[in-house]
């Protein structure tokens, strides 16, 4: 499992962020509202990417997907520059676990 896995187990306070998250956005979408900002904030180590994984896992589950989009947002677009990131930020060959590069990854 990946640092930033969807699938790690949140915390009772991840699950309360995430829910309160989940409402505010099921609240603007059901009053018409584009452009809302939600900020997480918290010291390194906290969490917040966990969370933002999970909370983006859930919303990919319970949305209806047309033609890769998710709320309207371009999904590919979101992981190829996400993948970018992270490449750039983790180069394989300072890795201290796999080395295979990321494109030979299953």
């Amino acid at each position: 499992m990946f640092k930033a896995s969807p699938f790690h187990k949140l915390t009772v306070e991840q699950l309360r962020a995430k829910d309160e998250i989940l409402m505010k956005i099921e609240e603007a979408l059901n009053r018409d509202k584009s452009g809302q900002l939600i900020l997480i904030n918290g010291s390194a180590g906290t969490g917040k990417t966990v969370l933002l994984s999970s909370l983006f896992f859930e919303l990919a589950k319970s949305s209806q997907i047309d033609d890769n989009k998710i709320l309207g947002v371009d999904v590919d677009e979101i992981i190829d520059s996400k993948l970018k990131k992270d490449i750039a930020k983790y180069p394989v060959e300072k890795s201290k676990g796999n080395n295979k590069k990321y494109t030979e990854l299953n």
